[in-house]
């Protein structure tokens, strides 16, 4: 897979972009803190030089789809393009993403020599296949290319550049989002807490794609979160945060996605979000769920509790903490557990 390559830079674009992005006081979401705990390194190329570069890993894009066309259908069309049917074969695709990126990252520079056609990034695609290790029995770098530059292949690269920056799926994952999205509505349980069926008289107030920023000055950097979905009811006094879920794993496992994904972080950053922005204002409890959607289209919530949610939030304060030491210090090298010890003791 092509990757952004910090190391490319010269020192005083990095000076630059350091000084640009500390200048500002950033906004931490929790897919930017997942980051900075798993990675301080990607983070830095992601967000403070600026090399942040969309997954187009399927359960994401197929958890965006299920998202849009529940919560926000009339944003279909500019967040998604469908693929023609007759597509490359899933290395080739990565490959073409990863050019692509390439090429996006390449065209906003003074640089650019407006090169456009496949054929015409023969280089680059000779640097990714050694990447990906794919097709190196061959040869000769031109019958590389041939395997490449073929047909079916270009008129996918010129599909991603007509695009215009959507996600982009294909007819078989359109219609598994619409039988997911059908399955989801006729589950009265589900209805009711995503408010997806609400009458006027309910008092229930339904906000999808919610977007929550949250100040907090004992942090070098404010809090955000996009909550897909957010049920404020008056008759019983609580908010519903409803977080859909696209699960590579049957719905029964979904613990284990939890601990690998670390949802748990997620869940406690948008509980808190909520806790000191709206539940003040209301003076209502919160409680949190995951519905959950498996690749057997086996739809169900999972609510979390009181005693876990406190739990998870301690930890999320412990996160924070460790993300904090990166930005304060500006030392984005290891994680921070290696950060803070000279060595680490098994």
């Amino acid at each position: 897979m092509y990757k952004f390559n910090s190391d490319a830079i010269d020192a005083g674009t990095r000076l630059r972009l350091e000084e640009e992005f500390f200048s500002n006081r950033f906004t931490l979401s929790y897919s930017g803190l997942n980051r900075l705990l798993y990675s301080p390194q990607l983070f830095y190329n992601d967000y403070v030089l600026k090399g942040k570069q969309e997954s187009i890993d399927k359960y994401l894009v197929e958890g965006k789809l299920i998202h849009c066309l529940l919560l926000t259908p009339s944003e279909f069309e500019k967040q998604f393009a469908i693929t023609p049917k007759d597509l490359p074969s899933d290395s080739a695709k990565a490959l073409l993403h990863s050019l692509f990126a390439h090429h996006t990252e390449l065209s906003q520079t003074d640089d650019y020599d407006g090169r456009t056609q496949l054929e015409e990034y023969g280089n680059a695609i000779l640097d990714i296949l050694v990447d990906m290790n794919l097709h190196q029995s061959l040869k000769t770098d031109a019958q590389r290319l041939e395997k490449i530059i073929i047909d079916k292949n270009i008129e996918y690269w010129n599909y991603l550049l007509n695009a215009d920056g959507r996600s982009i799926i294909d007819d078989n994952q359109l219609e598994f989002a619409k039988q997911v999205v059908e399955t989801i509505k006729a589950k009265s349980r589900i209805n009711q807490l995503m408010g997806l069926t609400t009458d006027p008289f309910d008092k229930v107030q339904v906000l999808n794609e919610f977007y929550v920023h949250l100040p907090a000055e004992h942090l070098p950097f404010d809090l955000k979160g996009f909550i897909d979905n957010l049920v404020i009811d008056h008759n019983a006094k609580v908010i519903r945060i409803n977080d859909l879920k696209k699960s590579s794993k049957d719905i029964q496992n979904f613990k284990d996605s939890i601990d690998y994904y670390r949802y748990d972080l997620q869940a406690a950053m948008y509980y808190n979000l909520i806790v000191n922005t709206l539940a003040k204002e209301y003076g209502y409890d919160v409680e949190f769920r995951f519905v959950v959607v498996d690749s057997l289209m086996q739809v169900a919530p999972y609510k979390v509790s009181e005693k876990t949610m406190a739990e998870w939030v301690n930890n999320l304060n412990t996160k924070l903490e460790e993300a904090s030491y990166h930005f304060e210090k500006r030392d984005f090298d290891l994680p921070y557990l290696f950060a803070v010890n000279h060595e680490v003791e098994l």
